[in-house]
């Protein structure tokens, strides 16, 4: 399969297109909290949070899921848009089993070493270019319907955001969400019903959760701090629960952009409005008001066979991160 030319005005336009596109990419391990940050940075009027794109192909498009505002993402009119914009013949243009399996197997993070050396040396397969070529169209064609505005996608993978930042060329901004291993460990055990999937949300046991924590964590603090530099950053859940508006100027110093996030009343509430979000946690479909507090049912829920687990696995990196 050969890639489509493009004309060099083409390419010059795709460039400071891509150039424009400031991205907040929410990394961290499953159950920190990113659907509840994405959610709330999208109330800002200088923002548009897309959810988890890097499930869009798979749970969006294939398996028919739904999108923040309940409709499919096929029947929803911004994804519609947002398609049409990108692809001449719509969607139906896309091989999407070919984006599922070429992204998936990308950002795999067992696969982390081979995309950096992909990165690093440009040694893309054809199928891989044409792959990532469009999914540049996809970002370019969410930044061009909302110009000057900064796309949260909270797809949480540290391996895709080096192909936005490395491979699309799109100005990335990595906060790193980290959440106590042990709160982590008990959400991931718990049963609870997703209305995307009809289905309950998948379990993960104690020891596999908190090894992905470690690994995922890991990789966060040591590799893309450094590949980042000032835009990487930490946050954690629990300062986010414990004083929300301060966390967001913080973001707002590290974006370098003005009151661009809705703050919080001094009832710790916030008007939520629909937005067209990918996958994530089913609180994305929940009603018109958000209250934050504290979820401190793990303290005194989780079981002493996790709790065993999650401190043997997790030291001493649980250390290091404060918990």
């Amino acid at each position: 399969m050969k890639l489509v030319p493009t004309t060099t005005e083409d390419a010059i336009k795709k460039a400071r297109s891509r150039e424009n596109i400031r991205l907040l990419y929410i990394a961290g391990a499953g159950r920190s909290g990113s659907t509840l940050l994405s959610s709330v940075l999208g109330e800002g009027d200088g923002v548009c949070n897309v959810g988890e794109v890097q499930r869009i192909w798979e749970r969006g498009i294939l398996e028919k899921g739904l999108c923040g505002c309940a409709k499919t993402v096929e029947e929803c009119q911004f994804w519609q848009e947002t398609f049409n914009a990108a692809f001449d013949e719509g969607i139906n243009s896309v091989n999407i089993e070919e984006m599922v399996r070429v992204v998936n197997t990308l950002v795999r993070m067992r696969n982390i070493i081979s995309l950096l050396l992909k990165i690093k040396l440009n040694k893309f397969s054809d199928n891989e270019r044409i792959c990532l070529q469009q999914l540049e169209k996809l970002y370019v064609a969410i930044y061009e319907q909302h110009p000057e505005r900064i796309i949260i996608d909270a797809s949480k993978y540290p391996s895709y955001a080096l192909l936005l930042s490395h491979v699309l060329k799109l100005d990335v901004f990595v906060v790193h969400l980290t959440r106590n291993p042990f709160a982590v460990a008990y959400s991931w055990g718990r049963k609870k019903f997703n209305p995307d999937r009809k289905a309950n949300m998948k379990n993960m046991s104690a020891f596999k959760s908190t090894f992905v924590w470690v690994s995922w964590n890991l990789f966060l603090q040591v590799l893309c701090s450094v590949i980042y530099g000032r835009k990487y950053m930490q946050m954690k859940y629990s300062s986010f629960i414990d004083n929300p508006n301060n966390e967001l100027s913080r973001l707002e110093n590290f974006l370098d952009r003005e009151n661009i996030f809705t703050r919080f009343d001094k009832n710790r509430e916030m008007s939520v409005a629909v937005q067209h979000t990918i996958a994530g946690n089913p609180m994305r479909f929940e009603g018109e008001r958000m209250k934050l507090k504290y979820d401190d049912n793990w303290v005194k829920n989780i079981s002493p066979v996790q709790k065993i687990f999650v401190h043997i696995v997790s030291w001493p990196w649980r250390k290091f991160l404060g918990y």
